[in-house]
């Protein structure tokens, strides 16, 4: 299976750096980083099951919704539309209500109305399909529970729900459908979707400037390997001028204020982090 991640909040190596993790924890609050470890869980698992004729697409963003489809899954068998959930507990999805099961015994609304967010993703996914003029059947999305102690229980509803212990069966069930997308229609989904990004070649130059050499007006040219080689400590430049070594390796006014502000960084994030994990673990017990 393939897999397109196009969330904002990741860099171009794919991680999600501190700065952008924190932002998110304070945006979205302390279940964020929980729902983000459920998608990628669930990915992990599809990917088991699905062969290369399959796409999924993560966070997807819509022209209509200002919240990201988390993921699409586009095969032979069409488009599913689908959600991860991280919650605690017992629930039920009936006639378009999502409720949780309280202390009493009794069901009460509960927000965010999981089932409503899904069939709107659902109808954006479809209109936006249809406007690149491509015709699809009407879609059952589905919503995937992540956690193996959370239930839920779906009553007339006209999604899915896939509990923890039934991913793989899920997916199994769905290539056992028959085919009604080509590989060509496939790939025009895909592309419509935002399709892979193309990245620029890394090329070899590149990485080796990265390690510049400072240029010295009377000292002969080193090669950049020679330099990469040598031990920081120790290496000295040949037939360099004689002069205070200090001068040459003193750190500068600005150098000196911007180590210190990334040490005051990371120990902000670091901080807020450590709030955030210990939180969750009591909200979670």
């Amino acid at each position: 299976m393939r897999t397109i991640d196009r969330s904002s909040f990741r860099d171009a190596s794919g991680q999600i750096p501190f700065s952008t993790r924190l932002q998110a924890v304070l945006k979205e609050g302390l279940g964020w980083q929980a729902e983000v470890q459920a998608q990628e869980d669930i990915a992990r698992r599809l990917a088991k099951v699905f062969g290369d004729d399959y796409v999924l697409i993560r966070n997807c963003p819509m022209p209509t919704s200002n919240v990201p489809v988390p993921l699409i899954l586009i095969g032979p068998i069409g488009v599913r539309v689908m959600m991860t959930t991280a919650l605690r507990g017992t629930y039920r999805s009936k006639a378009g209500q999502w409720m949780t099961l309280g202390g009493g015994g009794t069901f009460k609304s509960s927000r965010p109305n999981l089932a409503s967010r899904l069939r709107l993703f659902e109808d954006a996914v479809r209109r936006f399909i249809t406007s690149k003029g491509i015709s699809l059947p009407e879609g059952e999305p589905v919503l995937i529970v992540a956690r193996p102690e959370t239930y839920v229980e779906n009553i007339k509803t006209s999604l899915r729900v896939v509990l923890a212990d039934g991913v793989e069966n899920f997916a199994t069930s769905l290539m056992q459908l028959r085919p009604i997308l080509s590989p060509a229609v496939v790939e025009d989904i895909t592309r419509a979707l935002g399709g892979p990004k193309d990245e620029p070649p890394i090329e070899t130059e590149a990485v080796q400037a990265a390690v510049p050499v400072l240029p010295r007006s009377t000292a002969p040219t080193v090669p950049a390997a020679l330099v990469a080689a040598a031990d920081p400590d120790t290496r000295e430049m040949p037939d360099a001028p004689a002069g205070p070594v200090e001068g040459r390796r003193r750190l500068t006014r600005k150098q000196v204020l911007l180590l210190v502000l990334l040490g005051l960084a990371n120990l902000c994030v670091l901080g807020a982090l450590v709030v955030v994990v210990v939180t969750d673990s009591l909200v979670g017990g």
